[in-house]
């Protein structure tokens, strides 16, 4: 929790599990003016909800704002087409490198874990 000397405010929670029917990604930002909520789901989860949602929440009443309906996945196709353009910029191709490394480690770790949760169950709890 931040509190900076103006007063303004900021917290961030974020979790892995949830006990929530589907998986949902939410982004509450919360003002004195009201409040704006963002629920979607980030990747390719199959046990999503069928669109994202964006309200804007005042003295009381909530507001749906209109999103585009996109693909599932079109996050990661874009992070891919601005590091294929950086790639492709000579005087770019640095930072490109520099801001992959950190998403290829987040794959592989991924990776690693469901391979070492895999293992772990393979052991039989009676043992």
């Amino acid at each position: 929790f931040l509190v900076r000397d103006d007063g303004v405010a900021v917290s961030l929670r974020a979790s892995w599990a949830s006990h929530a029917a589907r998986d949902v990604s939410s982004i509450q930002v919360e003002g004195s003016a009201g409040t704006a909520e963002l629920k979607c789901t980030f990747g390719f989860s199959p046990n999503r909800e069928p669109e994202s949602v964006l309200t804007v929440t005042r003295e009381g009443a909530t507001t749906r704002l209109p999103l585009p309906v996109e693909p599932i996945g079109v996050e990661y196709t874009r992070q891919l087409d601005g590091l294929a353009a950086m790639l492709a910029d000579q005087d770019n191709r640095g930072r490109a490198v520099a801001e992959a490394r950190p998403i290829v480690r987040m794959i592989e770790n991924f990776y690693a874990s469901a391979r070492s949760a895999r293992a772990r169950r393979a052991v039989p709890a009676y043992q």
